[in-house]
């Protein structure tokens, strides 16, 4: 149950009778202005990550496209993205499944220009399953990270764009030097922000923090994506080292609340 005009994972609930319902809408409605619910099936992965895809288009066709692992909390159901890791290892001929199924769906749209976002998954069946497509670049500073893995300014790419000015997405290059993560701060409890400890193991990985919070603000426990303290920038030389790090993130970077 989800609210259709809200974002960030923000007031959607995963229910297992119709007994939920109202309190799924009730907690929904603090996200909506109109009021408007959907209500999809519950599709389990087979893949065991949500797959999340930012795409430029330009002239009708895929011209950028990076395949994203997104890490989802353990608590509330997995909803809450806790960060991303370009580019992903997919299983073979995922991702030009994946590709050619955007591809068909932004001719059958008559999408002509502009950055997009979309979260996916492979379901049991091994079939892809859109859970979203966002005309519009993904949240949580994912422009960005790939700007920089990319060594192209998406954001700039974007105003051209919506200017009409030529893009210049296809001098992009597509090649990154290695992995590249984002990270969500964040607390599992409310309270006053103290400071943030990080691992010396993550710290040479660390190449930039922007902080929504400043210390000494009181935080609420990460529930929806508005009580994030901010977004951390990893930068991983090869794929065995990401590996060895990405799914211990939340152990080795400890937000300090009292």
């Amino acid at each position: 149950i989800k609210p259709t005009d809200s974002s960030g994972s923000k007031g959607i609930s995963i229910i297992h009778d119709e007994s939920q319902l109202k309190t799924a809408i009730v907690k929904g409605g603090n996200f909506s202005r109109n009021g408007i619910f959907v209500c999809e099936e519950y599709i389990k992965r087979g893949y065991p990550y949500i797959i999340e895809v930012e795409l430029y288009v330009e002239h009708g066709k895929i011209e950028m496209i990076a395949y994203t692992i997104s890490l989802r909390n353990k608590s509330n159901e997995g909803l809450l993205p806790l960060g991303y890791l370009w580019s992903s290892e997919l299983p073979d001929g995922y991702k030009e499944k994946i590709k050619n199924e955007l591809q068909r769906i932004i001719d059958i749209l008559d999408i002509k220009a502009g950055e997009m976002n979309s979260e996916l998954i492979i379901n049991e069946d091994n079939e892809v399953q859109f859970i979203e497509i966002g005309p519009r670049a993904g949240g949580n500073m994912i422009p960005i990270v790939l700007s920089d893995a990319f060594k192209f300014d998406l954001v700039r790419a974007q105003i051209n764009t919506a200017l009409g000015i030529p893009s210049g997405i296809k001098e992009i290059n597509k090649e990154m030097d290695g992995k590249y993560c984002l990270y969500v701060l964040h607390s599992l409890q409310s309270g006053r922000f103290v400071d943030i400890n990080i691992d010396d193991k993550i710290k040479p990985f660390v190449y930039r923090v922007n902080y929504y919070r400043e210390k000494g603000d009181q935080i609420e426990a990460y529930d929806n994506a508005w009580n994030a303290i901010g977004m951390m920038f990893l930068h991983f030389p090869d794929t065995k080292t990401a590996e060895a790090y990405y799914l211990r993130l939340d152990e080795l970077i400890k937000i300090v609340v009292e």
